[in-house]
């Protein structure tokens, strides 16, 4: 018998439209989101990737107020990575023809959950092995063996908001600019019966539905900003001691959209291997604004505070606060035609109005030094309410620095990192290690950064 009817399932268009849109937010990634310290920072990427403020203008992409606060000479440093993982991958390129031998979906896919910056000391392993049947009319059971490490165990969700690099005007305590703006989410997940049989080998059986579910979001956006950040309170005028606020308005011009919801499902009849074939259920939803003159106009609000005291500093940020971008978008639906039983998209309207939301997210940041280690560490709850912290710690021993740190990811996770740097004159050399579970089979791998830093001047 069939085990599925033989219909032609239309691949989503989202996943098409997903791509120009994660290649622009990966550039603005590499430039300025500090939530990615461990790809473009090697001395924030052996100190965990925590969250390293400094004070002054271009300190507050992550917390408007730190504009505000005086600059601190012994952080402001400019540090950045060197792409030798893309080098890496260039080197050894992973191949999308399928009818080549060395093609790999795995490798494909985890070049995706963790992108390349950095040099690869250790990767997970492709799975292998035997994928074991075990059949009878009311009931199947697939033992995927080490395959399934690939099944998820829970939820998959990702949201990230990427600000800049922006070009900033500062007057007095005010300031105006422009820059980019792009927002990416997505929430993907198996139902209980699916995750039980894919990853526990409990076997398929009768008058069960199986499913999964799938909804992302990815818009683009240019924003024009106005604000000012000022000091509540300052012990002195050449004290850092004090309290700094600050607040910045968005306005925002969609230039791309594309979000999408899709649900997959099949309900096993009361005979797994009778005369009816199992039916499968796809029901998707896609809006999309792909023409520049699809784009409106929408607004957001960032705060922050710092509080200062006595070399110990603590921040409060909120982005996103209340944040909308008007569009005018195309909605399709796919779905079975309950004549011929085949899927078709159906364009359900053009130009239509519609409103996209970005949740907010918040960040508590604190550092301080500690004789002759500096100590930082954040809090950061995410558009999704995902919590992740990080903290590091660095020591000079003369022109040598060394360094380390922990963070927990998404996925409650704890990774460590480390790393040294070497200072001449102004310039340093920086070299970190830094473990990640961000690949199918969430296996703990070794990534290597190194890069280069430029510290300001020393004072006589």
């Amino acid at each position: 018998m069939d085990f599925l009817q033989e219909n032609p399932v239309p691949i989503p268009r989202f996943r098409l439209l997903l791509w120009p849109l994660a290649l622009a937010a990966l550039a603005v990634v590499l430039l300025a989101s500090p939530g990615h310290a461990q790809i473009m920072s090697a001395r924030r990427m052996a100190m965990g990737g925590v969250t390293l403020m400094h004070g002054g203008p271009g300190s507050d992409i992550a917390n408007v107020a730190y504009r505000a606060v005086p600059v601190d000479p012994r952080e402001r440093v400019c540090s950045f990575s060197l792409p030798l993982g893309v080098i890496q991958t260039l080197q050894d390129k992973p191949t999308f023809d399928r009818k080549d031998s060395t093609f790999s979906a795995f490798r494909i896919a985890n070049l995706g959950l963790h992108l390349p910056w950095n040099i690869a000391l250790t990767k997970p392993k492709e799975p292998a092995g035997d994928v074991t049947l075990t059949v009878s009319r009311t009931s199947l059971l697939i033992d995927l063996g080490t395959l399934r490490d690939i099944i998820p165990t829970d939820r998959m969700r990702f949201a990230d908001a990427m600000r800049g690099p922006a070009f900033v005007l500062g007057i007095k305590h005010a300031f105006i600019g422009v820059g980019p703006y792009l927002n990416v989410q997505n929430d993907f997940q198996l139902n209980d019966a699916l995750r039980g049989a894919l990853r526990d080998a409990q076997p398929f059986v009768p008058f069960t539905t199986y499913g999964l579910q799938d909804h992302g979001t990815a818009q683009a956006a240019v924003q024009a900003m106005v604000g000012g950040a000022l000091a509540l309170v300052r012990a002195s005028k050449n004290s850092r001691d004090g309290v700094y606020v600050g607040v910045r308005a968005r306005l925002l011009r969609g230039v791309a959209y594309a979000d999408a919801n899709e649900n997959v499902s099949f309900t096993t009849p009361d005979t797994l291997f009778g005369t009816a074939p199992l039916d499968l259920n796809l029901a998707g939803r896609m809006r999309t604004a792909e023409q520049f003159t699809d784009g409106g106009i929408g607004h957001g609000f960032d705060a922050g505070v710092v509080f200062v005291a006595h070399g110990v500093e603590v921040g409060v940020a909120a982005n996103d606060l209340g944040t909308s971008i008007d569009w005018k978008v195309k909605e399709t639906r796919t779905a079975k035609d309950s004549a011929s039983g085949d899927y078709k998209t159906t364009t359900i309207a053009t130009g239509q109005a519609y409103t996209s939301t970005i949740p907010a997210s918040y960040l508590l940041t604190a550092a301080t030094h500690v004789g002759d280690f500096y100590v930082a560490a954040d809090a950061q709850r995410d558009g999704l309410e995902q919590v992740t912290g990080h903290v590091g710690a660095e020591v000079w021993l003369g022109p040598l620095a060394l360094r380390g740190g922990a963070w927990d990811d998404t996925r409650k996770q704890v990774q460590v990192s480390g790393g040294v740097g070497l200072r001449l004159g102004r310039i340093g050399f920086d070299v970190a290690v830094a473990t990640n579970q961000e690949n199918l089979t969430r296996e703990r791998t070794l990534d290597l950064g190194a890069g280069l830093s430029w510290y300001p001047r020393r004072k006589s």
